[in-house]
């Protein structure tokens, strides 16, 4: 006599990541990737407060914008743009600079 063999209950886990996004171009091909893992719930966030000048902060993220749309990607913007900020708390000598890179 046949039997039927019911499927052991198992739960799915989505793994959730933030994927910081500097600008679309880069974003593109880790969005395709990741956006096609069933298992994984992606979120975005555009944050570049040393992007200078401001038309091309400006420019990264409305092109950032763009791509979210186009890949239904939800996307939060934080919009800091902290020139001020780089020019008075860098130090301008570039050998005291260059001392902090790899």
């Amino acid at each position: 006599m046949p039997f039927a063999i019911s499927p052991k209950p198992y739960t799915i886990f989505i793994m959730k990541l933030l994927l910081h996004i500097c600008c679309a171009p880069c974003a593109v091909a880790i969005t395709d990737t990741l956006m096609n893992r069933p298992e994984m719930a992606l979120e975005g966030i555009y944050y570049n407060p040393n992007i200078h000048p401001s038309v091309e902060f400006q420019k990264r993220r409305d092109t950032v914008k763009t791509m979210a749309v186009d890949y239904s990607l939800p996307v939060a913007y934080k919009d800091a743009y902290m020139l001020d900020y780089w020019k008075n708390n860098l130090n301008c000598s570039k050998e005291i600079r260059n001392q902090w890179q790899w």
